[in-house]
């Protein structure tokens, strides 16, 4: 069309904005970015497969733009690039600019080779916060009912959020019976005692005794005795104490290095989480606060498993210890997704306090990430999204290497390292107490 009418090629240009910074590094993204690299001989783009398919576009149209069978072995050869990459044409695709043509004869879906199933179910991604349902893609593929949420990750060598880049998924609980040991009872009464701290934004007024002096009160006295008048003892004050509502996601690692023995016991890791989890859920399960036990292991990207143990409006029943008591220790440990989706979870809580309390064993890391630097900043990219949002996040570790790295995600003042495996649930009471009574 450009070759038969010039003018249409500035025309359409003015259609052609996308970069890397704007459109992302998902499907859609990309194929914004490689029509802009078609369009415009003078636009550079350094992604490997808009190169790779910009270079298959010239060599093609120098010898017949009409050459179907040449475009369309170029077109499955992309189409084979992205499956490698582990993206997918997402439902409802529409191409950009809006003025192209829908290139569906480029996307064959009888010919491309298929996506494995075991990357990404062919199914719409539900956003977080909606609720469409899944509608499944081929019939005979077994539906999966799971909910997937897609969240931002940070890159610290563009500077610049990815949108849409890690996708979160949440399984159904396990069906297994649990027990709860003396040991943790004891341990939640210590958690108990915050009902008793003081609330500075209340002020009891006019008492016969309190902490401090009420000015009003004695002016009044002074005045009454001036005017001959018997004047009011009542002359103090004190903080009164209310139940301040509190929100918290305790947030478990059940990546596959929670199986491993803390060093000097026969413990695992897993096991010492699982009990500072039940101090938490029997110390805060009441009409007033309100707690979630949830745990995350990550494979890549697009599979970061978060599973709800206990949720805000359930109790810690038979049934909750049971999900709690069959979690087992897996894959790895991307911690901005799971991070992000606690906070999403908390954004719909009215309550005083909201707080993710972390419990994890080592540092960030995942089977597509080679360094571990990206995952650590992504880390503390959502810390301080979450804090910007009124949410503190604290982490309890029990790895004794971790202050370089935890310091730089949760800030000096909001991590605490156990040293002892019989020691962990203590330090999540006494973290907890200290979190609300903040």
């Amino acid at each position: 069309m450009v070759r038969e009418y010039p003018g249409l090629h500035g025309l359409w240009g003015r259609f052609h904005t996308a970069t890397r910074e704007t459109a992302g590094f998902h499907f859609t993204g990309l194929a914004a970015r490689l029509a802009r690299a078609l369009h415009d001989p003078s636009y550079e783009d350094r992604n490997d497969w808009v190169v790779s398919g910009r270079r298959a576009f010239e060599n093609l149209a120098n010898r017949d733009l009409h050459d179907f069978l040449a475009f369309d072995a170029a077109a499955r050869e992309l189409t084979i690039q992205v499956n490698q990459m582990r993206q997918s044409v997402p439902s409802g695709y529409r191409p950009a600019p809006i003025y192209r043509d829908d290139n569906e004869l480029l996307w064959d879906r009888r010919g491309a080779t298929p996506i494995d199933e075991s990357v990404e179910p062919k199914y719409e991604v539900v956003e977080s916060g909606s609720e469409r349902s899944k509608e499944g893609v081929d019939e005979t593929v077994h539906n999966d009912v799971r909910r997937r949420f897609r969240y931002p990750e940070w890159d610290h060598r563009l500077d610049a959020l990815r949108e849409d880049w890690a996708t979160v998924i949440e399984s159904g609980p396990a069906a297994h019976r649990g027990a709860v040991n003396r040991f943790v009872q004891k341990q939640a009464q210590r958690v108990r005692g915050l009902e008793q701290t003081p609330d500075r934004s209340i002020r009891l007024n006019r008492l016969a005794e309190g902490d401090e002096l009420d000015l009003t009160a004695a002016v009044d006295g002074a005045i009454q005795q001036r005017s001959r008048l018997a004047p009011d003892g009542r002359i103090f004050r004190r903080h009164g104490r209310r139940h301040r509502a509190t929100a918290v996601v305790l947030l478990m690692d059940l990546s596959v290095s929670t199986r491993r023995f803390v060093p000097g016991s026969f413990t695992t890791v897993l096991e010492v989480e699982k009990r500072a989890a039940r101090v938490v859920a029997q110390a805060l399960d009441s009409g007033r606060d309100r707690v979630a036990v949830h745990g995350f292991a990550s494979n890549g990207r697009h599979e970061v498993n978060y599973q709800r143990i206990k949720d805000f409006d359930e109790p810690f029943g038979a049934e909750q210890q049971a999900r709690l008591a069959a979690l087992q220790g897996s894959l790895s440990t991307r911690m901005g997704a799971a991070l992000r989706h606690a906070s999403a979870a908390l954004d719909g809580q009215a309550v005083d306090h909201k707080v993710i309390l972390m419990l994890t064993d080592g540092e960030p890391s995942d089977v597509d990430v080679v360094e571990d630097e990206h995952l650590v900043e992504d880390a503390r990219h959502a810390v301080a999204s979450a804090a910007a949002r009124g949410i503190r996040t604290f982490c309890l570790t029990l790895d004794r290497q971790a202050d370089v790295y935890v310091r730089r995600i949760f800030g000096s003042r909001n991590y605490l390292i156990a040293d002892r495996a019989d020691a962990f649930a203590g330090h999540t009471g006494d973290a907890l107490v200290r979190l609300v009574a903040h």
